[in-house]
Parts: structure tokens; sequence; C-alpha cells
């Protein structure tokens, strides 16, 4: 698994993570972030000039090794007093015994949709983008992703996560490694992740949702509905390029998979998924040293 992180997702609420004392945590799904999309949120005022932050709790900063290439992401918003500021990151790397070995600035890259406000629905383009990919220096244990922000005494402060990761990067990889919401203390969260190895989806149509209401004949002949789901599951029918170490690791995950976290393209929700009765992978195009391999699942939002 490439992520390192635990509740990256933050499913399991608060759990493995941790703020400054001014900040208190809770995690959101109604306006910072949405059912799928949670977002970790830090609220309260500086007590103090200075650095607020949210990161992993000490029991849960990922492990990490001397030389390894580690990469870092992190989503966030901040607002000081209403108003939406520049938030910053770092990648912060310590010994066995908890010793910061050396912290590095995330370069934070601005919101790319901002019409509507920074920080919306658990939206990635409405958040900045903190990212990193660096070796591990000489006597590694841990690396650790912190969110952070700036403010002055008194001043109303909320710092907003989504999506951070951690994790080792393959040698050869280039693309940027594929989100999950990591390990978890609760039990029945305890689910596998869509290999991170694969290539992304490539580009096709939504979803097909299963019905959520059922209707009924009116005196009007404008039938009449009851709804039975707010969020139902929906059927996905994706496609996606694989060399053939790829194609066997996605033929032997579905082999042993039963329910799995991941993150619906199209939505960027984080879902229980599974494999539907006929969507086991299947060849669609021969390519030479590639394939396109298709896939159906059934998911449900997290």
């Amino acid at each position: 698994m490439s992520q390192r992180l635990i509740n990256a997702g933050f499913v399991d609420l608060a759990q493995g993570w941790t703020a400054s004392g001014d900040l208190t945590l809770s995690v959101d799904e109604t306006s910072r972030g949405a059912p799928g999309r949670q977002v970790l949120r830090g609220a309260g005022n500086a007590g103090s000039n200075g650095f607020l932050t949210i990161q992993p709790a000490t029991g849960s900063r990922p492990t990490a090794s001397a030389g390894e290439v580690i990469e870092a992401q992190a989503f966030i918003a901040a607002h000081l007093a209403g108003a939406a500021v520049q938030p910053s990151a770092r990648l912060v790397f310590r010994d066995g015994g908890g010793s910061q070995i050396i912290a590095h600035e995330m370069p934070v890259r601005p919101a790319l949709l901002s019409l509507h406000g920074e920080g919306v629905s658990g939206l990635s383009d409405t958040f900045r983008r903190a990212y990193l990919r660096i070796a591990a220096p000489g006597g590694t244990a841990t690396a650790t992703v912190e969110a952070r922000v700036s403010a002055l005494t008194g001043q109303a402060v909320d710092l907003a996560l989504l999506k951070p990761l951690v994790g080792p990067v393959p040698a050869g990889r280039a693309e940027p490694l594929l989100w999950s919401p990591g390990t978890h203390a609760a039990e029945d969260l305890q689910l596998p992740s869509w290999p991170a190895l694969l290539k992304p989806f490539q580009a096709r149509g939504g979803a097909e949702p299963l019905p959520s209401r059922v209707e009924f004949a009116s005196a009007t002949d404008r039938p009449v509905a009851r709804r039975t789901a707010i969020d139902p599951a929906r059927r996905f029918d994706g496609a996606l390029r694989c060399d053939k170490v790829q194609r066997e690791i996605l033929e032997s995950f579905a082999r042993t998979a039963a329910d799995f976290w991941i993150v619906e393209p199209e939505s960027e929700r984080l879902c229980v998924a599974s494999f539907a009765a006929d969507g086991a992978p299947r060849m669609i195009e021969d390519r030479g040293p590639t394939v396109i391999m298709g896939v159906g699942l059934w998911l449900e939002t997290a």
C-alpha cells in the first residue's frame, strides 16, 4: 500500500490525528467537506502569535527509512476571521526517538477553482495543494505531513485538511501516487484499497445510480414518488491501461478482494466498492506492450 497515513479519509473521525492546543478537531461533511469527501477541520482562537497545525498523532506517524523516496500531499484551506489566507505545509522527517531530523517546506499551489470560495464540499480544485517528493535522510524512522497556518493572538482560525498522503514511491514511477484512506483503528473499516500501482481510469461517462425512488400512480397522472435512498449504490464501468505486471496485479486483486476502498473518479468521493457479478477484469483492446482492461464495480459512498 502506498498510503502510510492512518485514517487519511477521516471516515474514523479524527482518530490518529492531532492539532495545536488552540484548535478543536472535527470532521466536516456538510460545508468544507461532503459525504465521501470528509474534511478534517481545526477551529479555535489563536492563543499567541505563531503557527497552528494539524498533523498525525505521535503514535500514528507513518514509518519511513533512510533513502526511501517519499511523496507527500495535502489539500488545505485556511481562513482567519472568515477570510481565506495562504496556508503552508511541511514534510517532517524524525528519528526513532521522535526528534526532528529535518522539515521540508512543501510547495503550495493556489486553488484551481476559487469562484465559490476556498475549501468547498471537499472538492480538491477548491483547496490549495501542497506536494513534495524527496528522499528520506539518514536516520529517518518516520515521515509526517503537517498542515499549517500562521495566526496572530486572538484571531479566529479555521484550518481544513483534505486527502493527505505520505508514502514511498516505487522505483521508476513518474506519476503521482494514487490516494487511499490508509489503515484504520476500527475493525469494520479495515478494508483493502484499490491497487496503488495501477494507472487512473481513462475518461468515460459517469456511474449509473440505482433508482432512489418508488413511483405510484396518482389522480393527476403525474406519478407520486417515495424516496427509498438518499445516496443509492452506483454501477461503475471503467477502463484502464495496464502492462503485463499491472494486469496481473488487477486480476489477482479481483480474485481475492471482497469489499475495498476506491475513489470514484468523476466525483472524488471515497467509496466502498465490490466487483459486479459480470465485472471481473477483461481485456478490451490489445496494444502490444500494454492492454486496455475493463472492470465493472458497485460503489457506495463512504
